[in-house]
């Protein structure tokens, strides 16, 4: 391509950034509407793979932002799969640090809205994303960041088996310090008792696959995980 031709697309994807915003509590946002509704999707769907990261990052923040509200809506959208595929792709543009801040956001809306969002594709192709990032355990806030959202999402197992959907995906991604922090706290947690044998069945040979060199004993499996 020409430079001309860059120079061109480049301000042509910027004028479909700014048309994608609009006016949010006296703040400029990308609109919530465009998450909500299956033409929007579609259109996320095709811009954020083309988008930079700064684009990219904002319109993961906005998504995440409106997170209680996306999880209450009475009639939801159909699911787009185009759209899940591209949240799930789009942290690998993104710098180690601004995935943090997208985790740290999820994490600020609490346990409720966490679960509610676990049964929304959506939410879950963002939140692997993020988890499966490279660099998702490689600093001190990262790690923080992974730390503050994992003790949200695991209490959740015990009653929410989307949460080992999550974990099943993840692990094998996971490096040793990550897997290490995931093992740490499902030992920590009560029994879950309400979860199906082949859930936690699945988890544990993906940790022992993952992370052979760990000792086992550190997932205490007994008659609760």
């Amino acid at each position: 391509m020409t430079p001309a031709g860059q120079q061109l697309r480049h301000s042509l994807l910027q004028r479909l950034f700014d048309l994608a915003h609009t006016d949010v509590a006296g703040q400029r946002r990308i609109s919530p509407e465009l998450f909500k509704s299956d033409k929007g999707k579609k259109l996320l769907a095709d811009l954020l793979p083309l988008w930079t990261a700064p684009h990219v990052q904002a319109a993961l923040l906005a998504f995440a932002s409106q997170l209680p509200e996306y999880v209450q809506q009475p009639n939801p959208a159909p699911h787009v799969p185009s759209f899940s595929s591209a949240l799930a792709s789009a942290p690998k543009q993104l710098p180690a640090e601004d995935c943090a801040a997208l985790l740290e956001v999820v994490t600020a809306h609490g346990s409720a809205v966490l679960r509610a969002g676990l049964q929304f594709q959506e939410l879950c192709a963002l939140l692997l994303g993020l988890l499966c990032h490279t660099a998702s355990a490689k600093d001190s806030r990262n790690l923080g960041a992974l730390a503050a959202f994992y003790g949200l999402l695991v209490p959740l197992a015990t009653t929410c088996e989307r949460v080992w959907a999550v974990l099943n995906a993840v692990l094998p991604t996971a490096d040793s310090t990550h897997t290490a922090m995931l093992a740490e706290l499902i030992g920590c947690e009560p029994r879950a008792q309400n979860l199906e044998h082949v859930a936690r069945a699945r988890f544990f040979r993906a940790y022992t696959c993952a992370c052979p060199a760990l000792p086992q004993a550190t997932v205490k499996r007994g008659d609760g995980f």
